[in-house]
């Protein structure tokens, strides 16, 4: 027996009051029961006094009486916690949320199911307040079907996920108004791991895949002149030559270099440079088919991807852009700026390895054009593509 003022202790179990203080863990609301239990004299077991562990004069002793009415004041109480908080969660929460047992019955859902699929209440037969609790889940299956892009697909996912409760779900789900949303769903298991349930959780994510698709197009993308860059370029000459492979179609490759463009930046200056080239870049675009891909691949040296397209072809084009870049003029301050492009042209070949054994060819035929006096179209003279 200990003599420290703390005689008794070890005899105390859960729910024991020493002092005004129960020995149980308290759980939300719980508190409050507790001192409403107090001050009526209720105090569960009998107290121990600090000495001798005997209980004192005049305190209550119907402990089972007072014990199951604190028990069932404190379930109570956990049990209106609980619901106060599933409920805030639910309608705080940015997804839709929709929970379903196992017979398919719809065991609770937040009014955010409704805005995200776009339903009103009005929509789902038999249930104008938006209450579904108890319906079977197929009544807000239906009107949410009829917004998404490919429902059939959807409802062999939904099917396969309530088939087996193993399976988790993590997707994206275009709708027709254009938005799409997130679906994330889990089984929910009971004791011993049986299945008594699926939680359903829907999120637009529509601003977060238009910015995806911002970035996506701002990295194949040329800051100063806004065509495509280099990246874009050799990406989509590899899928064109995989193209080729496959068809047997033409694919030829044109690259271009203003001429002279060091003496306009040692001239007139970088900014002015600059202007030559989004100039440049917005002419050659006025002069190309829908299908060639024009991109800037680096200072003034440019290339552009010709598919179904041979090596005649190819360089009729050089020659109709060649001639355009010829007639144009830029100002700064009195001086007018002219500027002409050299063009090498190069097909794809069935020797040929890769895309980038023609882009070769094509660059060394830039390099006879400008050797032969610029302003001018040189075609490829090694014969792989034969």
């Amino acid at each position: 027996m200990r003599s420290d003022g703390f005689a008794g202790y070890d005899k105390l179990q859960s729910g024991d009051y020493v002092d005004g203080r129960s020995t149980r863990t308290r759980f939300p609301g719980q508190l409050a029961v507790e001192r409403a239990t107090m001050r009526g004299g209720c105090r569960g077991r009998e107290p121990v006094s600090h000495d001798s562990g005997v209980p004192r004069a005049g305190d209550h002793t119907d402990t089972g009486m007072t014990r199951r009415m604190n028990d069932e004041q404190v379930n109570r109480g956990q049990r209106e916690f609980a619901h106060s908080l599933v409920a805030a969660i639910h309608e705080a929460s940015p997804d839709g949320i929709l929970v379903v047992d196992e017979a398919g019955m719809i065991a609770s859902h937040n009014q955010r199911m409704f805005e995200i699929f776009g339903i009103s209440p009005d929509e789902v037969a038999g249930f104008p307040d938006g209450d579904l609790v108890g319906a079977p889940d197929r009544v807000l299956l239906v009107p949410a079907l009829e917004r998404i892009q490919d429902p059939d697909e959807f409802l062999r996912r939904v099917e396969a996920l309530y088939a087996d409760p193993t399976l988790e779900d993590f997707c994206e789900v275009p709708l027709r108004d254009g938005r799409t949303l997130e679906r994330h769903s889990k089984a929910l298991q009971g004791a011993c791991g049986r299945y008594i349930g699926r939680v359903w959780f829907f999120r637009d994510i529509t601003q977060r895949k238009q910015l995806e698709h911002t970035l996506a197009e701002l990295s194949l993308q040329d800051a100063l002149t806004g065509i495509g860059n280099r990246r874009h370029f050799f990406r989509r000459m590899d899928r064109e030559f995989a193209r080729q492979r496959r068809t047997g179609n033409a694919l030829s490759m044109i690259m271009l270099d203003i001429d002279y463009f060091k003496r306009i930046n040692d001239r007139w200056g970088h900014a002015t440079g600059d202007r030559v080239l989004r100039e440049f870049a917005a002419c050659v675009c006025a002069l190309l088919r829908e299908t060639d891909l024009f991109c800037r691949l680096g200072g003034e040296e440019f290339g552009i991807l010709a598919a179904d397209t041979d090596l005649d072809g190819a360089f009729a084009l050089a020659e109709r852009v060649r001639r355009g870049v010829r007639t144009q003029e830029l100002m700064e301050g009195s001086d007018v700026i002219r500027y002409t492009v050299s063009a090498g042209v190069a097909t794809v070949g069935p020797l040929d390895e890769s895309a980038e054994d023609s882009l070769k060819r094509a660059d060394h035929a830039l390099y006879e054009a400008k050797r032969a006096g610029r302003d001018r179209v040189a075609r490829e003279t090694t014969t792989r593509a034969s």
